[in-house]
């Protein structure tokens, strides 16, 4: 019973001790990437547009492959 009240407190312990550390190397971060939150959630919409307008291209382009290879059909008489 003992063995393991020992063990439960080295475990919250060690708990503790990692969260200490990972707020430290989290306000490391911050300090070598000093980004605001407005400017974070900008990038994030940037590069959400930048996806949307590379899927539109995407379907685009596909479009429009699709629409050369039935006027080959259809110039060989094929469709």
């Amino acid at each position: 019973m003992q063995n393991n009240s020992v063990l439960e407190r080295s475990y919250i312990n060690d708990f503790h001790r990692q969260s200490s550390l990972a707020a430290l190397k989290g306000e490391q971060y911050m300090l070598l990437h000093p980004y605001s939150r407005e400017q974070k959630l900008a990038q994030i919409n940037s590069l959400r547009q930048k996806a949307v307008s590379k899927e539109n291209s995407n379907l685009e382009r596909s479009k429009k492959r699709e629409l050369a290879i039935i006027e080959e059909f259809e110039k060989r008489g094929l469709i």
